[in-house]
C-alpha cells in the first residue's frame, strides 16, 4: 500500500473514527498541528540557529521550494470560522543540524508576505495521525505554541543579519570628520542608484548598528 508523509484532513478525520470540524478544533487548541500546501519556489535564507548565544544566523539566500508549511493554532481557529486563513511566516522545519529554510522579507516592509489557506489545502503528518490513532487520546492544550510574533520576528532576523550590522556600524565608524549621514540623506543616496527603502526601516538599521556599537555617534 502507498502511504505518503502527509494525508488531507478528511482521511485524518476518517482513521481517527471523527469529523474534520473535530480536528480543527483539536489544532485551535493546539493540541494537533495542522500543514497547508503552498508548493512555491519562494527566495528564502537558510538559517541556523545557535542554542549556546541564542542567536540565528543567515547561511545562504536563494530559491527554495516549500511545500507544506504550519498553520497555527490562531489559524486553524480562522479556518474553523471561515473555511480560508493565512500564515504570515513561511518556514521550513530544521533539520539534524539546527537549519532551516524562512522566506525572506519583503523589500522595503519588512514582513513576510501572507499565504492564503482553504480546507481543501489542509493535510496533517500521517506519523501524528498513527500515533494519537494508536494511543486513543489527543496531546493536551497548548503542545502546539504559536510562533514569535512579526515584532519579535523583526527583531530576530536582525540578529540573524549582525555581519551586515556590524558592517553598518564600521561604515559609521570609518565616516569622514563632519555631519554623519541622517535617515533621509541614505533614502535619497538609495533612490538615486535605484534602491527604494524608506528612511523610517534605514533609521531602525542604523539603531540596530549603534546598539552593536554605542560609541557612534547620532547624525546632528
Amino acid at each position: 500500500m502507498i502511504k505518503t508523509t502527509h494525508i488531507r484532513l478528511q482521511q485524518a478525520a476518517e482513521m481517527l473514527a471523527t469529523d474534520a470540524d473535530t480536528l480543527l478544533i483539536a489544532a485551535t487548541e493546539g493540541r494537533i498541528t495542522l500543514y497547508g500546501l503552498l508548493n512555491q519556489s519562494l527566495r528564502a535564507n537558510l538559517i541556523k540557529y545557535d542554542p549556546d548565544t541564542e542567536s540565528h544566523m543567515i547561511l545562504d539566500t536563494k530559491n527554495h521550494r516549500f511545500m507544506f508549511i504550519e498553520v497555527t493554532p490562531v489559524g486553524a481557529g480562522d479556518l474553523l470560522k471561515t473555511g480560508e486563513t493565512e500564515s504570515a511566516w513561511v518556514s521550513s522545519g530544521a533539520n539534524q543540524f539546527g537549519e532551516y529554510w524562512e522566506e525572506d522579507f519583503v523589500p522595503g516592509t519588512g514582513f513576510h508576505s501572507p499565504e492564503s489557506f482553504s480546507l481543501k489545502s489542509i493535510f496533517l503528518l500521517r506519523t501524528e495521525v498513527q500515533a494519537i490513532s494508536e494511543k486513543g487520546i489527543l496531546p493536551p492544550v497548548d503542545t502546539v505554541r504559536e510562533p514569535v510574533s512579526r515584532g519579535a520576528e523583526i527583531n530576530r532576523t536582525r540578529i540573524a543579519d549582525t555581519t551586515l550590522t556590524s558592517t553598518i556600524a564600521a561604515l559609521l565608524a570609518s565616516w569622514p570628520s563632519g555631519k554623519l549621514p541622517s535617515g533621509k540623506d541614505l533614502e535619497r543616496a538609495a533612490s538615486a542608484v535605484g534602491i527604494n527603502v524608506s528612511d523610517d526601516s534605514i533609521r531602525k538599521a542604523l539603531d540596530a548598528a549603534r546598539e552593536l556599537a554605542p560609541s557612534l555617534k547620532k547624525p546632528a
